[in-house]
């Protein structure tokens, strides 16, 4: 498949999933690599594949976005760190406790992912 081809056939899932779900939040999802300095003010990206998933931020943890399809162990991992942080007289029976009550009352948001990748070109 060539490069116009990728596209076309990415576009065309994205805006399926957009008529199919016009009340949810588009989120771009750049990679790394799009934007590996900060010398410039714009990065050439290209289209990647698009889906529906859900995701949170933390408020103990603002600089990392989870995701409930790939990320749900991480994130009961770190909330399990942040507990035993703060309450260091906790047992790892109690930590283990809260640390699955917290995580099954996040409010997961539901949106279209849509990946921006590295173009392929180069």
């Amino acid at each position: 498949m060539n490069q116009i081809e990728k596209q076309q056939s990415n576009i065309e899932v994205l805006l399926e999933l957009i008529k199919e779900n016009p009340d949810l939040e588009i989120l771009p999802m750049v990679d790394n690599e799009v934007c590996a300095g900060d010398e410039f003010s714009r990065w050439l990206g290209s289209w990647g594949t698009a889906k529906i998933d859900e995701f949170h931020i933390p408020k103990f943890d603002e600089e990392r976005i989870y995701f409930k399809s790939s990320d749900e162990e991480k994130l009961g991992d770190k909330i399990f760190d942040h507990l035993e942080d703060n309450n260091p007289s906790w047992s790892d029976e109690h930590l283990v406790e809260q640390t699955e009550k917290m995580l099954s009352e996040i409010k997961w948001e539901k949106v279209i992912v849509v990946n921006i990748n590295t173009p392929d070109r180069w």
